[in-house]
């Protein structure tokens, strides 16, 4: 989790778990290895924002097909996002790999 990325190299640049509302909040995934086509995907979730939305509301979600190889892939979710407690979950083809949670205040 990171507030920019490296533009040439997908690198994390102030990594952090807390946003501003302005913030393009960015989850760089790192792939070691992998074979053809591995598809990957983030899915954003709003875990507690208030009376704005219920608990665990799905926010977005992007999906990626790599060539195989190890390189970073940067997820992005844009501003705009109310004040509390998210997560985004990232997937290998179709298996949860890892879950990771951030503020937004």
């Amino acid at each position: 989790m990171a507030r920019e990325v490296n533009a040439t190299t997908n690198d994390p640049v102030n990594p952090t778990t807390t946003f501003q509302t302005s913030s393009t909040i960015h989850a760089v995934v790192a792939l070691q290895n992998a074979p053809a086509n591995t598809h990957v995907t983030a899915s954003w979730y709003a875990t507690d924002v208030g009376s704005v939305a219920p608990c665990n509301t799905f926010v977005s979600s992007a999906e990626l097909t790599e060539q195989e190889g190890s390189n970073k892939i940067d997820f992005r979710l844009n501003p705009t996002n109310p004040v509390g407690s998210y997560r985004v979950e990232i997937y290998v083809n179709g298996n949860l790999d890892q879950i990771v949670t951030f503020n937004i205040r």
